[in-house]
């Protein structure tokens, strides 16, 4: 879809629907110089592949041809106006001749960046790096989210703002804390390099603002993190959908294995329990803990493997 090929290659984006041309004042739209709603200016226009368009939207594509402003048509242009009823091939090729682009869709993230519309870059690349901007008054934030189940992103990320903020502008925030801290930040030709380090589905939050002194505050240093695996024996036990959430024993299980070998036929409900001792932990209230793993389905179709601690 146009969003996934965006979104994958850090390309940010809204979605507005056809009513922000029919119902101006209601939405905020302005297309005096461009297009904006509520306030929020846009760069681009795109237009997902779709045979049919409303008037009001073809009416915007041939008015920003006038005034520069650049529309993409996914794929194909449209070949119908769904709410015309007379005669639709004069508007139709009104659109042909707007100077709108029709791009193909794995061209499309390219085509927005060579026309320098895209606002961040990362190095080496990674489509599961997610990433929102928002302002507030004179602070930019970027939102970055790993959605890697698995990998870890250690890279650069490019902000395009070396005359408006220097490197001393550039802090992360950790909301657990409410506090900001130092992150490493280069400034180079196209803009300013900040280092990142994002586990999966981990959130980062950075903030550029004048004067926000990064300097002086502490150096990020990531949490350290405890890994240890998690050993027999297991107690297991079992209960029905009726029964739920009350669990009858089943016995101990030396190392974890499919359930449909102990119990074959059963289906319902299945706990496996064992309990672990942190010898060095990171946050007081850690030492110990206790872990049991459910799951809703027949026991043949529970997977193998040590429950998450917690």
């Amino acid at each position: 879809s146009v969003c996934a090929e965006l979104m994958e290659q850090q390309i940010d984006l809204d979605i507005l629907p056809s009513d922000v041309f029919t119902d101006r004042e209601r939405y905020g739209t302005d297309t005096t110089a461009g297009l904006s709603v509520n306030g929020n200016g846009y760069k681009v226009f795109i237009i997902p592949y779709a045979e049919y368009i409303t008037e009001a939207v073809a009416r915007f594509v041939i008015e920003a041809g006038k005034k520069g402003y650049p529309v993409i048509f996914v794929e194909d242009c449209p070949s119908g106006i769904s709410d015309l009823w007379e005669d639709d091939r004069e508007v139709i090729q009104a659109l042909r001749e707007s100077g709108a682009r029709t791009v193909a869709l794995k061209e499309l993230a390219r085509t927005v960046r060579e026309l320098g519309l895209a606002e961040i870059s990362i190095a080496p690349a990674c489509k599961q790096l997610r990433y929102y901007h928002y302002e507030k008054e004179d602070a930019l934030f970027y939102v970055l989210n790993n959605e890697s189940t698995a990998r870890t992103y250690k890279g650069e990320l490019v902000l395009p703002f070396a005359e408006r903020f220097g490197q001393e502008d550039v802090a992360l925030y950790e909301a657990m804390k409410n506090r900001l801290y130092r992150v490493p930040v280069r400034a180079q030709g196209d803009g300013l390099h900040v280092g990142l380090e994002v586990a999966p589905y981990e959130e980062v939050v950075l903030v550029l603002e004048k004067g926000i002194g990064a300097g002086d505050l502490p150096v990020w240093k990531k949490p350290r993190t405890v890994v240890k695996a998690l050993e027999g024996p297991w107690k297991t036990a079992v209960a029905e959908a009726l029964q739920y959430p009350e669990f009858t024993a089943v016995g101990e299980m030396g190392a974890l294995r499919s359930f449909g070998e102990v119990k074959p036929d059963f289906s319902g409900f299945i706990a496996y329990e064992n309990t672990f001792t942190l010898e060095k932990p990171e946050c007081e209230g850690d030492s110990g803990g206790n872990v049991r793993q459910q799951a809703g389905a027949p026991a043949k179709s529970i997977r193998e493997g040590v429950p998450k601690s917690g």
